[in-house]
């Protein structure tokens, strides 16, 4: 069963507007581990959040914290919400695999469940993309899902690094690619990069958000020197 198109998703979002928000944006465990990733970063540094919707709470903590932001997404709504919610950084409507980032220029970094709609091929493309425009020893910050975490019953099809489950979502069934822990360690080798932490943090939505429970998984990633 094929992914949704990047097209579709772009529509879902624009279709969504707060409504994302109100179900996601106040998720305890995605807070603190962006305000954690924010705190490692020299001073100053330049960081880039791809998918970066509403621009919280990546932007906003970011820009609090001194540093210049510059987030993508492809949804002109998302982009909006954005640009009211964080006036001290930079957005722009472009979906990620077509930004032409500056090579070796990024400090940091931040994906955070921004990945799931990508075929594997893109998924593929984007780490080695993120790869090229990070800074030796620079950060790579992810939020997905643990695929180990997941049930039988979610998966539309899977191998021993990857594959798509089946999920509600704001009152939509959506697929969503997900990665076992040997496929973020393929993956990290295409991008050039060691993962340095990991751990997961079960978040459940508000019941009138019409989402399923979802395992988030997050993963620290540094750039080889």
């Amino acid at each position: 069963m094929p992914q949704e198109s990047s097209k579709e998703v772009e529509g879902l979002y624009n279709e969504l507007g707060t409504g994302y928000e109100d179900a996601f944006g106040q998720n305890p465990a995605q807070i603190r581990f962006v305000r954690s990733a924010v705190g490692q970063l020299s001073a100053a540094s330049f960081v880039l959040d791809i998918g970066c919707g509403t621009g919280k709470p990546t932007g906003s903590e970011a820009v609090e914290a001194g540093h210049k932001f510059l987030g993508i997404d492809s949804s002109t709504t998302m982009i909006d919400a954005a640009k009211q919610n964080v006036p001290g950084a930079y957005f722009e409507v472009i979906d990620m695999l077509d930004y032409g980032g500056p090579s070796n220029q990024v400090d940091a970094i931040f994906a955070i469940f921004a990945t799931f709609t990508l075929s594997h091929a893109e998924t593929m493309k984007l780490v080695q993309n993120i790869g090229a425009w990070l800074k030796p020893g620079g950060f790579l910050f992810v939020g997905s899902m643990s695929a180990e975490a997941l049930d039988d019953a979610e998966w539309t099809s899977r191998d021993t690094e990857t594959g798509v489950v089946k999920r509600w979502f704001l009152g939509n069934q959506v697929e969503s690619r997900v990665y076992t822990e040997k496929g973020w360690q393929h993956l990290a080798e295409v991008g050039g990069f060691e993962i340095v932490a990991s751990k997961v943090e079960p978040f459940t939505p508000p019941t009138d958000q019409k989402s399923d429970h979802e395992p988030h998984l997050y993963l620290t990633l540094r750039k080889s020197v």
